[in-house]
């Protein structure tokens, strides 16, 4: 998420509310975004999304990036609106066209799966890598994927292992057990067992069950720390 979220440990109360409002009605997209995510996050009442969803289009009237996503979230999960994937699709391309990696990686989900767009793979890879070129490491593996089954992009399991080498350096675990099997098989790598190891142990401490079990066949300790 953009640096203008808040933690989700901040607490929330009717303070907060009562000391962000005057700017958010006075129009301040960052402070109408804020204060429509601590309607969602108040410890003296219930979660109101439609209030949230009030502000949030207020700000998104301003092209405001992250109560784009936050709108297109709503949509998707039925939270304070009907669910409408057609509709989280549309706010979701328009947090992604905005800049947001989070929303470019989702937006790019909803191409891979078909969910309110057509199904496309190359508009997946399209906004998978705008959202990798960005750091975001889930982009980055579901990128590495389409690149290891050459959908949506020519198959390149060279290009695959880097995408995932990208994700697992960031934890993200399934590139990390991805990058073991590269290892282990040497597609897209040069075969080297030991590096396969180290990233099914990587994986495996996130708790990855078939990391866990390709360590057990291979009659080694799954809780062992990495190799280093």
């Amino acid at each position: 998420m953009p640096n203008n979220d808040m933690p989700d440990d901040l607490p929330i109360d009717s303070e907060f509310l009562n000391t962000h409002r005057k700017a958010a009605e006075a129009g301040d997209a960052v402070a109408q975004y804020l204060f429509g995510k601590a309607h969602t996050m108040c410890l003296d009442f219930a979660p109101d999304y439609a209030e949230a969803i009030k502000w949030w289009r207020k700000a998104a009237d301003q092209q405001h990036a992250a109560s784009c996503l936050s709108l297109g979230s709503c949509y998707e999960a039925g939270d304070g609106v009907p669910c409408d994937n057609v509709e989280a699709a549309k706010w979701f391309r328009k947090a992604a066209e905005l800049g947001h990696e989070v929303a470019q990686f989702w937006l790019g989900m909803l191409y891979r799966r078909g969910v309110g767009v057509s199904r496309d793979d190359q508009e997946a890879a399209n906004w998978f890598r705008k959202a990798a070129d960005q750091g975001l490491s889930d982009a980055q593996y579901n990128l590495g994927l389409l690149y290891s089954i050459g959908r949506g992009v020519s198959k390149n399991e060279t290009e695959a292992a880097a995408w995932f080498l990208e994700a697992a350096e960031q934890g993200q675990v399934d590139a990390q057990f991805g990058l073991g099997l590269m290892h282990e098989s040497g597609r897209g790598v040069p075969k080297d067992i030991e590096e396969a190891i180290r990233w099914y142990r990587r994986a495996a401490e996130h708790g990855e069950e078939a990391a866990q079990e390709k360590l057990r066949e291979m009659g080694l300790d799954s809780h062992q720390a990495p190799l280093i």
